[in-house]
């Protein structure tokens, strides 16, 4: 059967993604702003972390899986049931109670991968072993995942979420409400920033990033839609880019840089891309602005 922890883990939605960025991305998005790479050097005493080499930040999410550790966020409706599934464990004896780690903690040591789960308000944040490189018996691991645990919480009830983690960095809201001509998104209620995630939706666009292994498919891919007539090529954005429509004919502006595509959406498909063209043309330099 499989533990409590694991039981709540799977209902955790998304496990942060991996990719190789240079310490400069990681610092210019802030989306390692849980357990920065300077922290875990410090609690796993690795002084090889704190250059963020090895915690890669891919734009929108974290990578703390070279560093031994992953680290989760849930921020929903689900919390109820977790922590009904977090006292079960702690009352059948599953679970070890730990105190002092937001409003209620629970370590598993008998997992093959020893985990701990604390819950504070709305959210559950689960800190878990990956690494085999990790020496000792759980109780010996136990502090450094309380230690882990602390520090991403104290980021959960300072500041709140939009100032701590900016998910919301590639196209702030006051980006957003410039371009857009919107003031009322320049408060950031109308663009949620869910810690490693930025959705845009309410603001009327949408922005997508898709890693590749190699981006020189994609590249020959938008000259053959711009040589078929289906796509207008743009300059000076990222390495290529284009301006065209997605499968619900919604205009769209799609952009190389690296080894990534990212695809802004117009999501109002009353407009065509040329009405909202110069709009599109806007929201897509200033993302790729930010980018190295």
């Amino acid at each position: 059967m499989p533990s409590t922890i694991a039981t709540v883990s799977a209902a955790f939605a998304g496990l942060l993604a991996s990719a190789a960025f240079s310490a400069v991305a990681a610092q210019h998005s802030r989306a390692c702003w849980l357990v920065t790479p300077a922290e875990a050097a410090q609690i796993l005493g690795k002084p090889e972390l704190a250059n963020g080499e090895t915690m890669h930040d891919d734009y929108a999410t974290c990578d703390y899986l070279r560093a031994g550790f992953d680290a989760h966020l849930n921020h929903g409706r689900t919390v109820a049931n977790l922590r009904q599934a977090l006292d079960d464990g702690i009352k059948s004896g599953k679970l070890e109670p730990i105190a002092g780690v937001g409003d209620k903690g629970g370590f598993d040591k008998s997992a093959k991968q020893p985990s701990l789960v604390a819950i504070t308000g709305t959210h559950v944040l689960e800190i878990r072993i990956l690494s085999s490189d990790w020496k000792g018996s759980p109780d010996q691991i136990q502090p450094t995942l309380v230690k882990l645990a602390r520090v991403a919480l104290a980021k959960l009830s300072n500041g709140g979420n939009a100032h701590a983690s900016k998910a919301c960095w590639l196209i702030t809201p006051a980006e957003a409400a410039q371009i857009l001509g919107k003031p009322e998104l320049k408060n950031g209620d109308a663009i949620h920033d869910d810690y490693d995630d930025c959705d845009y939706k309410p603001a009327g666009f949408d922005l997508d990033m898709l890693s590749y292994t190699r981006a020189t498919p994609r590249l020959e891919g938008f000259k053959n839609l711009v040589k078929k007539g289906n796509a207008e090529a743009l300059d000076g954005i990222g390495d290529a880019a284009i301006l065209g429509h997605d499968a619900s004919n919604r205009p769209t502006v799609n952009i190389l840089k690296g080894r990534h595509e990212f695809m802004i959406t117009w999501l109002d498909s009353a407009h065509t891309a040329t009405d909202v063209k110069s709009r599109l043309v806007q929201l897509a330099k200033t993302a790729m602005a930010k980018l190295p």
